[in-house]
């Protein structure tokens, strides 16, 4: 597998990490994970995209090796990436974005026309916190803050997405490549074992003022983006249920949708 650089980049007051595997003459692709996650995630696809376009993975705040903060709106991170397209030349990008990454990405797209060339966002959805998106998100930020090693880590991630309908399986990965990953993804604190690189309790904190099942609709910003966008649904996935896909589709000037 293609190896990336791991660079640092200032962007707006926070120090933000990135993974870059060159090819700086192609076409720029940036790459935006969801909640709890990190630009790691990207890798096998980074690699096998890595010879047709300059692919970029970004940390979003509060994730990876990125700066942790007291804010994590859309809007806000919609404006990271924006900038960090432009403080790196890579303007205009295509931006591709699964959940929490999406959102950023068709944030950014209806606000910074200039920056997006084109959009993918993978089971995003128009409304934020709608039921299922909610429990997905509360049962990530309720996971343990401190695990004995990457196994254990893996063994409650994996158990976590059966349990909500996010995988086929409960039982987790034990390939090298996986384990490695899985390491990345974890800090060593001064007392002893494994910490998600993850503002969990950040996370939580700015979710606090949307309570109960209120949910918060972005039609009027979706309605702004101009360039083309190919939204995908997995075909089991509880993140978008249908009817979600189906007005997140309408919302979108040109928008085309797969399963």
């Amino acid at each position: 597998m293609v190896e990336p650089a791991a660079e640092f980049v200032p962007v707006g007051g926070l120090r933000m990490f990135y993974l870059d595997w060159g090819h700086r003459d192609a076409r720029p692709l940036v790459l935006l994970h969801d909640l709890g996650q990190s630009a790691d995630m990207w890798r096998p696809l980074a690699a096998a995209l890595a010879d047709r376009f300059h692919v970029v993975a970004v940390d979003m705040r509060g994730h990876g090796d990125s700066d942790w903060i007291d804010t994590y709106s859309p809007q806000e991170q919609g404006d990271d990436i924006g900038e960090l397209v432009g403080v790196l030349g890579l303007a205009p990008a295509a931006v591709m974005g699964v959940g929490m990454g999406g959102r950023a990405a068709a944030l950014l797209a209806a606000r910074q026309d200039h920056i997006v060339s084109r959009a993918v966002l993978v089971d995003v959805g128009v409304q934020m916190y709608h039921p299922a998106e909610r429990e997905a998100d509360e049962a990530i930020l309720a996971m343990p803050r401190l695990y004995d090693s990457p196994e254990d880590y893996l063994r409650e991630w994996w158990a976590m997405s059966a349990s909500l309908g996010l995988s086929h399986r409960a039982d987790p990965p034990t390939d090298p490549w996986s384990l490695a990953a899985a390491e990345r993804m974890l800090r060593r604190p001064p007392a002893g074992g494994y910490a998600p690189k993850f503002d969990a309790g950040g996370y939580q904190r700015y979710r606090a003022w949307s309570p109960g099942e209120r949910a918060v609709a972005y039609d009027d910003e979706f309605d702004q983006i101009a360039c083309p966008v190919l939204l995908i649904r997995g075909a089991d996935s509880m993140i978008l249920p249908e009817d979600e896909a189906r007005d997140t589709h309408n919302a979108i000037p040109g928008c085309r949708i797969v399963e």
